[in-house]
Order: C-alpha cells, then structure tokens, then sequence
C-alpha cells in the first residue's frame, strides 16, 4: 500500500512539473498573462488524456497511476476556479468566457478521448 502511495505521489509531482512548464511556455514567454490561455490549455489537455486513458484501460494500477498521479498533478481545478475569480474582478467580460469555454471543451475533450 505504501509504494502505490508513494508512486502516485511521484507521478503527481511530475504531473505538477510538467504543469509547471506549460504555465512558463504559454502563460509566461507567449505574454499570456490578462487572461489564463495556460490553465485551458492545462485542464482541456487533462481532460482528453484522462478520457483517452478511461476509455481504453479503465482498470489497474497502470490507469489509477496515471490519472491520479500524472494528470491529477497535472491538471488544477482549484487554479482554475481562482483564476475564473480574479477575472471576474478584473475582467468580469473574460470571467464568463473563460469558465464557459474551459467547462465546454473540457468535456468535449473528455468525450473525444473516450471515443477515440
């Protein structure tokens, strides 16, 4: 039990590097800073692999580190709902675009991972 913990952990901070890289590649040196294209790019990614990963090895450890590990570290739903608040007294315009658009194609993505 200890080393499925201690895997999944792993997994997860690799899962949060990564993450990490995305932010600096998109949100930092593309000057993506007023509105959070990194964090829906992020989840919206997320979304697919966890679908595409559900719908072709749904059982096991392999998944279970994956897409608690990996993807759980990779993906932020608390980053997201942070940034949909301080659009929302910053932007309020963008605050609606980014929550509908991140919700949509999170789904969609989910979908399109399960059917592939």
């Amino acid at each position: 039990m200890i080393t499925k913990i201690v895997l999944v952990g792993f997994a997860a901070a690799f899962g949060a590097v990564i993450r990490y890289g995305m932010i600096e590649l998109i949100g930092n040196r593309m000057g993506w800073k007023e509105f959070p294209l990194a964090t829906v790019v992020i989840n919206v990614s997320g979304a697919f692999l966890l679908g595409l990963l559900t719908g072709h090895l749904a059982d096991g450890s392999i998944a279970f580190l994956i897409g608690s590990g990996i993807l759980g570290g990779y993906t932020t739903f608390s980053t997201f709902m942070n940034e949909t608040v301080k659009l929302q007294i910053k932007h309020p315009q963008w605050a609606g675009i980014y929550f509908i658009l991140t919700t949509l194609l999170g789904i969609l993505a989910a979908l399109i991972g399960m059917a592939i």
